[in-house]
Parts: structure tokens; sequence; C-alpha cells
């Protein structure tokens, strides 16, 4: 059992992991069948290093229900009802770590059970909580679609008729607006990613989809680069698409003005990119860009490492 999928699983497993998944699979509401129960109580004592010897599917039998005589299928409907198990916990650990995803479940429930006084009161302590993040990633801005997207199905349980004086909401363009951000973000986050593979893999051919369209679009609709990772994003695109100097200097400025509102991953990434363009301009002869190697190095050591 030693390379199974249940064991590779546990060894990623906390000390407080192996711990509090003890106490999750006791729980009646999780689990019910007492041969799960028993089999985990003999494997958690084998961690972390799940010595492959004691790992024997016939001695991890025999310890775990005694005298009973081994039954293989019964060994293997146990393991499998406790890897299931396994993944409902892995759900249920990165739920607690995504306050903003499990927040949105939350409203999504309300909405459906048309409890509108508690999603409403529930949508503003989101918002609250929202506009305290000074780092806002594509998920953050997939959460304020769906709290306008809430916000709008309450209105649309209004029993009042709707007349023809009536004008379409705004926040209705509220909703659209965060939607195409999260788009925005995630393709053009995808898309910078493809150019730099690209530099590597042969015979790479052909740009994702509606990627041109969104450049495109973004170079005509400038308010959408107020958010710091799209305009983060674009100017990485051009730079890597162009090879035009110009990005190099905006994203430099960029790296020094507003560093504080990007995640670590985006940090890095900016970091990343300014740095191998910086090197391979100086590598070809530019020495103007000797200083902007040794400047980002510095700055990205003193504020990232």
């Amino acid at each position: 059992m030693r390379n199974t999928a249940l064991i590779n699983t546990l060894r990623t497993f906390s000390k407080q992991e192996i711990k509090e998944f003890g106490l999750f699979i006791k729980s009646p509401f999780n689990n019910t069948n007492q041969s799960v129960i028993k089999m985990y109580s003999q494997i958690k004592i084998l961690y972390p290093d799940f010595d492959e010897k004691y790992l024997d599917k016939i001695l991890l039998f025999k310890k775990s229900f005694g005298k009973i005589k081994y039954d293989d299928g019964f060994m293997r409907m146990t393991v499998f009802r406790l890897m299931e198990l396994t993944k409902e916990f892995l759900v249920h650990v990165n739920l607690q770590s995504n306050n903003l995803l499990k927040e949105t479940l939350l409203m999504d429930e309300l909405n459906n059970r048309e409890l509108n006084e508690l999603l409403i009161k529930n949508i503003q302590a989101l918002d609250k909580k929202i506009d305290k993040q000074k780092v806002k990633e594509a998920d953050t801005y997939f959460v304020k679609y769906k709290i306008e997207y809430f916000r709008n199905d309450i209105k649309s349980r209004d029993t009042k008729m709707i007349t023809y004086k009536d004008k379409l909401n705004k926040d209705l363009m509220v909703e659209q607006k965060n939607l195409n951000t999260f788009f925005f973000m995630s393709s053009l986050k995808f898309f910078q990613y493809f150019l730099n593979q690209k530099n590597f893999v042969v015979n790479t051919e052909g740009y994702p989809d509606f990627i041109n369209s969104i450049l495109e679009y973004l170079k005509n609709n400038k308010d959408y680069l107020n958010v710091p990772a799209i305009k983060l994003y674009y100017y990485m695109i051009l730079l890597l698409l162009t090879e035009d100097d110009k990005y190099f200097f905006k994203l430099k400025k960029f790296l020094y003005k507003d560093i504080d509102v990007l995640s670590y991953y985006e940090k890095y990434n900016l970091i990343a990119n300014l740095r191998n363009y910086a090197q391979r301009k100086f590598t070809e002869g530019h020495n103007e860009f000797k200083a902007s190697v040794i400047e980002i190095i510095k700055f990205s050591i003193k504020k990232i490492y």
C-alpha cells in the first residue's frame, strides 16, 4: 500500500491535519462506517514515515480487524471509502483557507432559498471585506461579479411591475464589468505564461482564443487598465510581443510604484520578466541595460526575497 493514492495523499498532511482528519471521519455526519475508522487508527500510527513493512495490506487488515479472516474485496472497499473521505476533507481544508469562495458558496445557497434579508447582510459584510483588500486577484473579481449577480437576483424577485419608465439598472453593468475583469485578468495571465513557454518549446504555433480581441479591446477601453493586475499583464504581453523598450520602462516604473498592490506570484513574475529582458538586451550589446539588471536584482532581494 506504500504508493497508493491514499498513502501518498496522507503523506502531504501536517501533524495537525492528521489529527483533524481523525475527528472528521469519526463525525457521524461525515462517516458511519466503523471499519474505516478502525483502519485509519492503524494507518495514522505510521505517520509520517509510512514504513513499507508495516503497510502490507494483510498485516494492516489484521491490526485493524483482529482475528477476522482476510477479505481482499472488503479491504479494497474500506481503502476506497477512506480515500473518498480524504478527498472530502481536502475540500474542507481548502474552503477553510479560502474565505471568499466559502462566502460565495454560502450566498449561493441563501439565494437559492430566497433568504433575502440574510443574503443582503452577507453581501454587505463581504463587500466591506473586499474593499479592505489591498491585493485583488482574478478570483476577487469573480466574487465581486457574484455579489452583483445576487443583488440583481434579489431585485428580480421584487413583486413591483416594471413599466416603460424604468431604466436598465446600472448594477447590471457593474455585474458585467466585474465578470469582464475576471475574464481579462485570467486570460492575460495565461497568455503571458504561454508566450514565455513559447520561447522554450519547439513547434508551438498560434495564439489562445480571443487574445488579439482582448488586447484590442483593452487598447480602446483603458479604464480596465486601472486594475493593477490587468495593467501588469497587458504591458508584459506587449513587451513580449513587440520587444519595444518603452514597455520595459513602463513595467519598471510599475515595479517601483505599485508593487504593494500585487500578489507574491505577480511580483515574482514581473521581476523575472524584467530581469530576463534586461539581461538579454545587455548580452546583445545594449550596455545601457547593465544598470537595470543590477538595480532590479537589488530591488528583488530587498523587497521580495
